[in-house]
């Protein structure tokens, strides 16, 4: 049916119809549906499997129920996507691009060159002869590798927060999503060719809901918060609840493209994807972010049978495969998240 299993709202969806069935979020009543290609160039919407309205699971009058109210005005209201990243993702994704168009973009903003080439000439990227401009920088690390850099600096923003009480959390969660973007990246071999330029950004932003959902409760949110902002382990624990449908809410807001939408909802859960086309990118990201807490980025604790977690098995890596990996990125994060550390 072309509305809104939850609320009979008309589905418009704001992708082209394709064969792959997406996920997407009503902007009425905020609960995630699953839109199928139908007729007549349209989209229709089914419940997903299991799925309660989300209205039905928050108590009526309690502060989420509040802040869910809060909602549809704060991502009316979302910061942009800056537009040089947004272009970049462009970019990224157009085999005609080039090194020069990528820099030529990048040299429009005076500010994000000076932190982009901080970053090239950081321990982990650097040289024995400092980077003093973008070409020289798309030349040495190459062109994937520096717009994988713009996205990282222009998405730095996002993490701060106006309250210092909360700015070791929003820190934890910026240092998160560099080492999960990172161990991403390192998974491209193991996806898709069309979608592996989307996975460092895919592991950049995977936990957005999160950045969001602690923005509007701790500073944002209008009406009485509770234990919210005094006890952090319950609102760690609201973050990690709701964190996936705030997140894709949010990629829908961006225009991102549609494999953002599934790796932000579907990354805690691969088996919920509603399509197999998506299954290889989210099983990336999954594994990614659980490399990053495993490696001590992040809040929760460890899996300590992350050689043989569901993803790595679907991705074809063995024990001695996750092993050499692990190593690997355990020698490089470090660094890595030293240099996006930004005055």
């Amino acid at each position: 049916m072309n509305q809104c299993p939850y609320c009979a709202e008309e589905v418009k969806v704001g992708l082209k119809p394709q064969s792959a069935a997406v996920l997407d979020a009503c902007q009425k009543c905020l609960n995630i549906r699953i839109a199928r290609a139908g007729t007549g160039g349209r989209w229709d919407a089914e419940p997903l499997p299991d799925n309660e309205d989300i209205h039905e699971t928050i108590s009526e009058g309690s502060v989420m129920a509040g802040v869910f109210a809060q909602l549809p005005e704060e991502f009316e209201d979302l910061p942009a996507l800056p537009e040089i990243p947004r272009q970049i993702i462009g970019l990224i994704h157009d085999p005609l691009a080039s090194m020069s168009d990528v820099a030529d973009l990048i040299n429009k903003d005076a500010a994000l060159v000076l932190r982009v080439l901080r970053v090239a000439n950081s321990a982990f990227y650097g040289g024995r002869v400092e980077i003093k401009d973008i070409r020289t920088a798309c030349s040495r690390l190459g062109m994937r590798t520096v717009a994988n850099l713009v996205l990282a600096v222009g998405n730095g923003s996002l993490y701060r927060s106006h309250d210092a009480r909360f700015r070791g959390l929003m820190g934890q969660l910026w240092e998160h999503s560099i080492v999960s973007a990172h161990c991403a990246g390192a998974l491209s071999g193991r996806v898709e060719q069309e979608y592996a330029p989307s996975l460092f950004l895919a592991g950049l932003l995977h936990d957005i809901g999160k950045v969001v959902l602690l923005d509007v409760i701790t500073v944002k949110y209008r009406g009485p918060t509770g234990r919210l902002k005094e006890s952090e382990d319950l609102l760690k624990h609201v973050l990690e609840r709701f964190h996936t449908l705030v997140g894709l809410h949010v990629a829908q807001q961006w225009r991102l493209p549609p494999e953002f939408r599934m790796t932000s909802y579907c990354h805690e859960a691969p088996e919920t994807s509603p399509d197999p086309q998506w299954a290889r990118v989210i099983h990336a990201v999954a594994l990614a972010s659980k490399f990053a807490h495993a490696m001590g980025y992040g809040w929760e604790e460890p899996d300590e049978n992350l050689n043989e977690h569901p993803s790595a098995v679907f991705l074809g890596l063995d024990p001695v495969q996750m092993e050499e990996l692990r190593a690997k990125l355990e020698d490089q994060v470090n660094t890595l998240v030293g240099a996006f550390v930004f005055d």
